[in-house]
C-alpha cells in the first residue's frame, strides 16, 4: 500500500503534490486536536466522577457516624467538613 501511494503521490503535479501534502498536514493537525479535546475531556470527566464519588462516601460516612450516635461537632471534626454542612446533609439538604 505505501509503495503505490508513494507512486501515486510521485505521479501528481508540482500543484497537485502541494495541495496534498497541505490536505495531509491539516488532518494530522486536526487529528491531534481532536486527540488532545479527548484526553481533556476524559481527564476533567474522571476528575469530576472522582469527586462526586468522594462526596457521596463521605454523606454515606456522615449518616453512618450520626446512627452510631456520634453529636454533630463529632462529625465535622471527624470528616474535616463544617458543622453547616454535616447539619445540611442530616437534615437531607444535600
Amino acid at each position: 500500500h505505501e509503495a503505490s501511494r508513494t507512486l501515486a503521490r510521485l505521479s501528481l503535479s508540482e500543484e497537485e503534490r502541494k495541495a496534498y501534502e497541505r490536505h495531509i498536514g491539516d488532518a494530522r493537525i486536526s487529528k491531534s486536536t481532536l486527540d488532545s479535546s479527548y484526553s481533556d475531556g476524559k481527564r476533567e470527566g474522571l476528575a469530576e466522577g472522582e469527586a462526586k464519588g468522594a462526596m457521596k462516601a463521605t454523606i454515606k460516612m456522615i449518616h453512618s457516624l450520626h446512627q452510631f450516635g456520634l453529636l454533630s461537632e463529632q462529625i465535622a471534626q471527624a470528616t474535616h467538613c463544617s458543622l453547616e454542612e454535616i447539619e445540611g446533609i442530616l437534615s437531607g439538604e444535600k
